[in-house]
């Protein structure tokens, strides 16, 4: 196991800045979720430590070993690609033995080495298939092996569940997973999805327009988001988010949401008075027929969604939308007026300029 540290990574395609001054330090044994949208640069920077995209500036370690200037074949990595590539005309056998064959480790070695991953991969009758005798998870679960027996110091995961269909995409995160906590290798891993990276891994990295917003274990990050952009990146459903006016009150304050709804709060040190983003998570909210307290917004249903497991309805007041999350069934339908109550524990607030939380 080794761990790798970037110092003031970034990348650029002439004029076009891509990824900026990216300080990330991933400890050895560790499994890292890089997270964002489409372009923020997540799979650039995995590609950059894997040695397949040139480095701009600053400098990549792993272990003690710099490794900036070093071709992707010496920095002993192991990558996992969204699309399979596997040898069409190899069997499983020597699909997972190639890279090994290659180097030229001796054959009892690389026999072992098969038979150890494809145990632990549950690929022991397959062995002697070709490819295209395989489902996707067994073909990904190949890739994977072919990764492993390579016993890299880091292993790159760049998507490898995107082209899964969805129930298969659950069952391989936990085989992931699994296999992460047998092997305990350093691991990267680039998802669009953030229910992935919450379930799988030890820390989150949220990556936007090439920098990190912010970094942590995923309940931190998800109980406490640094900025809007993460509030509403991470959680299914998303975070609501809604304008209100904050005012001071003696040593306290409170927000008015709207005539019928206002909610004291402790004094805010970074604002003094004016208009701030509040934000508070579908689940964090109830709904009740007729008003209970001061904290409750009149609201009027849109749409209901019952999925079995939980019931998600959205609903609006004025201009502004809002979801509720509930594992109940409340009797409601379109058109109804219904009350939601907020909690002062649960909201998190937000400078409408910057976007940054609000302490």
């Amino acid at each position: 196991m080794s761990a790798v540290t970037l110092n003031n990574f970034s990348k650029s395609y002439g004029k076009m800045s891509v990824l900026s001054g990216i300080d990330l330090t991933i400890n050895s044994g560790e499994f890292i979720a890089l997270v964002g949208p489409s372009g923020c640069g997540k799979s650039t920077l995995l590609r950059m430590i894997a040695g397949l995209e040139e480095i701009t500036g600053g400098n990549i370690e792993i272990g003690d070993r710099t490794v900036t200037d070093l071709a992707p074949k010496d920095r002993n990595i192991a990558m996992v690609f969204q699309s399979y590539a596997l040898y069409p005309h190899l069997s499983v056998r020597s699909n997972m033995g190639f890279s090994l064959k290659l180097r030229k480790v001796a054959t009892e070695k690389i026999t072992s080495a098969i038979n150890s991953a494809s145990t632990m991969l549950g690929l022991d009758q397959l062995l002697e298939r070709l490819p295209k005798a395989l489902s996707g998870g067994q073909r990904q679960r190949v890739a994977m092996g072919r990764a492993i027996v390579r016993r890299p110091d880091v292993f790159l995961f760049d998507e490898p569940l995107s082209n899964l269909d969805a129930k298969l995409r659950v069952q391989m995160r936990s085989e992931i997973k699994s296999l992460h906590q047998d092997i305990k290798t350093t691991s990267i891993y680039v998802t669009h999805d953030q229910i992935e990276a919450m379930t799988m891994a030890d820390r989150i990295v949220v990556m936007n327009k090439g920098n990190i917003e912010q970094a942590g274990a995923p309940l931190d990050i998800y109980d406490r988001p640094e900025s809007k952009f993460v509030a509403g990146f991470i959680g299914s459903p998303a975070m609501n988010f809604f304008t209100a006016e904050y005012k001071p009150n003696g040593s306290d304050g409170f927000i008015n949401i709207n005539d019928e709804c206002t909610i004291p709060l402790p004094k805010l040190r970074t604002l003094q008075q004016g208009t701030v983003e509040c934000g508070i998570r579908p689940e964090h909210l109830s709904l009740s027929k007729e008003k209970k307290t001061g904290h409750s917004i009149k609201v009027t249903v849109d749409v209901v969604e019952p999925t079995g497991l939980a019931t998600i309805v959205y609903l609006s007041f004025g201009d502004q939308k809002i979801c509720f999350y509930t594992s109940d069934r409340p009797d409601i339908g379109p058109g109804d007026t219904v009350y939601l109550q907020l909690s002062e524990n649960k909201l998190h607030l937000f400078d409408v300029n910057t976007g940054k939380r609000l302490n």
